[in-house]
């Protein structure tokens, strides 16, 4: 999607469409380090911190939000649609620019607070695109769930067991206007990292490998693969 990479991206940030909940709607940050401040340190809108803060009523609304779509199954709750029927009217009363939520929602993504991609990919914020892609990039989330089928790649590397990006990607698409059709053009030092977390026993090795998968046209591994893993990662050390 060349929209992105003119961005502030600076890279092609494609998937392909991603079915969870309602489907219709919807930089590596280097190791042991701190992502970049959420916004530049020069932008003339920053000038008055105190009139960007969230108290009273929109704090209380920036909880209820918070609350409705923290879950790993909020997706039919908060995808864009829904998320403008249920909080629309009430966030454009208490802040009618958008300001000062994208402000706290941005600094939460930073933060590693996935859920403000809800409220960014509403307010279609552009500003909020980098740490997106930062989050995208990086998050290890692995929803998992007993099946009798435990190797299998369409068991472990389902769609469903992988909300959160699922959650960034509708703020992306939702951002951008278009559905993620294309792969990520992943640059070396972005490949490598991922490659290497799938060396991992945990779930964000199977979060890198289906982002691997999605991203980079990476096969997944088979049954048999998966099962010998799964033994070497429950050996007793």
């Amino acid at each position: 999607m060349k929209s992105i990479a003119r961005s502030s991206l600076g890279i092609v940030l494609p998937i392909g469409l991603l079915a969870l909940g309602v489907l219709a709607d919807r930089r590596f940050h280097r190791h042991g380090q701190a992502p970049p401040p959420p916004i530049a340190q020069d932008d003339p809108e920053d000038e008055d911190q105190d009139d960007e803060r969230l108290e009273g009523s929109a704090m209380d609304l920036y909880k209820e939000i918070a609350a409705a779509c923290a879950v790993p199954d909020s997706i039919p709750v908060c995808a864009p649609s829904r998320f403008d029927a249920r909080f629309a009217e009430r966030l454009r009363a208490l802040d009618p620019t958008g300001r000062k939520f994208e402000r706290r929602w941005i600094a939460d993504l930073w933060a590693g607070d996935h859920v403000a991609a809800y409220g960014l990919g509403w307010l279609r914020s552009r500003r909020a695109l980098p740490a997106l892609r930062w989050r995208l990039l990086t998050e290890r989330y692995f929803h998992a769930w007993e099946t009798s089928k435990p190797d299998a790649p369409e068991s472990l590397y389902a769609d469903a067991r992988f909300p959160r990006h699922h959650v960034l990607i509708l703020a992306i698409e939702r951002i951008e206007g278009r559905p993620i059709r294309k792969l990520i053009q992943l640059n070396a030092r972005e490949r490598h990292l991922l490659w290497r977390r799938t060396a991992g026993c945990d779930g964000g090795a199977r979060a890198a490998m289906w982002l691997l998968h999605q991203v980079d046209g990476a096969p997944l591994p088979g049954e048999a693969a998966n099962r010998e893993r799964r033994i070497w990662c429950d050996a007793p050390r």
